[in-house]
């Protein structure tokens, strides 16, 4: 055993045979005893093996004989399959090696520990070259079998469609036939036209034949038909005939009917001013399977009303697009109204100041003046008043009236004067919160607070003014103030739009209900004579009619009968059938 093979060195296309007895020989028939119909041949069963593999080689064939193009495929993957097969037979068969013979190991035989390892090896060589040769097997007949089933389906689709198309071909036949004997018999009666199929059905197509030779139109070139459903109420249509194969001067086109027809008008005419009208009564054909006159007026109806529910949404959605453009246009006019009215106010509140803060000052001739002489918005400061200037030299308090920016918000400053220690004269001061945003502060002095005062210094009503040297920039301010007199202006007309608008919906309100208390009032005041229930009749419902007939002409008569229609008697199922009244309590 010194000059065994080395494991997996064995030369390509032979395999050294495993000892009969070893565990690979018991495992190589258990795996091929698991793969029913595999290919793959045993050294005691290659008889056997052989017939499978022609088998597979016929069925393979058979296959092939539809598919030429995969031929020579097939071919190549049977040699493959067969070239394996008998490398495993090989491999399992040979019982000796290629360094010498090995002794058939019984069940009381005994090797050498080193030939048993040797042995052993080699069997796992074996099993494993064995196991990829079988999974490769495997995957070719599984790829066989794959292009076996594609073969197979490809010929059932062919076979499928081969039939369909026989099929239409036969009933293509039969439909000529029977289209030609209608030609030659309507021609034998001297009928210039028929359809096909005979029985025209809803929602179906036919086909109309005119013999042109019989007709008006004998001389014409171009021969249509214009018609249309149901007495020329319904989907009406304009088609070209085409010259047919049949014998005579027929000719035809096809015409689709709707589900919706019981009945098919119809004339011919050459596209001009040249007709066949059928001696002015048109032709007309009756339709089979579909609506009646009655239903199909009823659709009409429902048709008509889903027609003027579509126009009415979409006057409704005009409408409310329009409004919506003629409020936003409104608002933009508004808007701007109210900017311009905005504008012009402030230009003439800035020209009123400017006046103003050309007699401003910090102090005027010994009657008043402020501490500190510089201050802002929010600041306090002392403004004094030399109270023997004035009218109110005998006045017991003296008070300020004040305000900002030419009294913009009116009284908004109102302080109590004190007197001061000053020593040249009869000074009172007071402690003032000079306002946000003012530029110019506007007061008077008097004898009291508001309300209660009698007695004012004025300034001989020209009012005491100081500016605010450190005030809000004044283009800032007429900004903000042009801004805030927009926004009150915008306010006041919101408001009185709203109010407009409540108003119309509160009239509109009163006058349906008006309405419909004047209607039930005329209602109830014949209910002496006539009445129904429910009072309020709706459409689609039922109601019951009473009659007393004490105050009526037919007083005393044995029999009241009631005959009724809708709509002024113009509803187009005519009057009621007469019912007869029956007594009640």
């Amino acid at each position: 055993m010194s000059n065994a093979r080395p494991r997996g060195s064995s030369p390509k296309g032979f395999t050294p045979k495993a000892p009969v007895g070893t565990s690979t020989q018991k495992r190589d028939l258990e795996n091929n005893g698991e793969k029913e119909g595999s290919i793959t041949p045993k050294s005691s069963e290659s008889t056997e093996a052989n017939k499978q593999t022609l088998e597979i080689q016929g069925d393979e064939e058979q296959a092939i004989e539809h598919s030429e193009e995969k031929k020579v495929d097939e071919e190549k993957i049977v040699e493959e399959v067969s070239l394996m097969s008998k490398m495993v037979a090989v491999a399992k068969s040979n019982q000796v090696v290629e360094n010498g013979s090995i002794s058939r190991v019984g069940k009381d035989a005994t090797l050498p520990e080193d030939k048993i390892a040797l042995e052993g090896s080699q069997n796992d060589g074996l099993e494993n070259d064995g196991i990829v040769k079988e999974k490769s097997i495997s995957i070719d007949e599984r790829k066989t079998e794959d292009d076996s089933l594609q073969i197979k389906l490809k010929l059932e689709m062919n076979e499928k469609l081969r039939k369909q198309e026989i099929d239409r071909l036969a009933e293509e036949k039969i439909r000529k036939q029977e289209i030609e004997i209608l030609a030659e018999e309507n021609f034998s009666k001297g009928n210039k036209l028929f359809v096909y199929p005979q029985m025209v059905k809803a929602d179906e197509d036919i086909e109309v034949f005119l013999n042109r030779s019989l007709s008006t139109l004998s001389d014409e070139p171009d021969i249509l038909i214009m018609g249309a459903f149901n007495d020329w109420s319904w989907k009406s249509f304009t088609f070209r005939l085409s010259k047919t194969h049949l014998e005579g001067d027929w000719w035809s086109c096809q015409v689709h009917v709707p589900k919706e027809a019981y009945k098919m008008d119809f004339v011919f005419f050459n596209g001009q001013d040249v007709y066949d009208n059928n001696d002015t009564k048109d032709f007309y054909i009756l339709v089979e399977g579909g609506m009646d006159a009655s239903a199909f007026y009823d659709f009409l109806l429902e048709e008509k009303h889903r027609e003027l529910e579509k126009l009415a949404k979409e006057q409704a959605e005009k409408e409310r697009l329009a409004e919506e453009q003629r409020r936003r246009e409104a608002e933009k006019a508004a808007s701007e109204a109210d900017r311009a009215q905005a504008r012009a106010e402030i230009e003439k509140r800035r020209g009123t100041l400017q006046e103003l803060m050309k007699k401003a000052a910090s102090s005027f001739n010994n009657v008043w003046h402020v501490e500190p002489s510089e201050f802002k918005g929010e600041d306090l400061i002392k403004l004094y008043y030399n109270k023997s200037s004035g009218p109110l030299a005998q006045a017991n308090d003296l008070w300020i009236h004040g305000g900002h920016n030419n009294w913009k918000d009116g009284l908004s400053i109102v302080e109590r004067l004190v007197s001061s220690d000053r020593k040249d004269g009869d000074w009172w001061y007071a402690n003032v919160v000079v306002p946000d945003r003012a530029f110019i502060l506007d007061w008077v002095f008097a004898n009291g607070p508001p309300q209660s005062a009698t007695v004012y210094d004025n300034n001989h009503r020209q009012d005491f003014h100081s500016s605010v040297p450190n005030g809000i920039p004044e283009e800032l301010y007429w900004v903000e103030e042009e801004h805030q007199i927009y926004r009150k202006l915008q306010e006041e007309r919101r408001f009185r739009e709203e109010a407009i608008r409540a108003k119309a919906e509160k009239t509109a309100r009163i006058k349906a209900e008006t309405k419909e208390r004047t209607l039930k009032r005329f209602l109830l005041s014949q209910k002496h004579i006539v009445y129904t229930e429910p009072l309020d009749v709706q459409a689609g419902s039922t109601v019951t009619v009473f009659y007393n007939p004490t105050n009526t002409t037919l007083n005393g008569k044995p029999e009241v009968w009631f005959r009724g229609s809708f709509n002024r008697w113009t509803h187009r199922k005519g009057p009621l059938p007469p019912q007869k009244m029956l007594p009640c309590k």
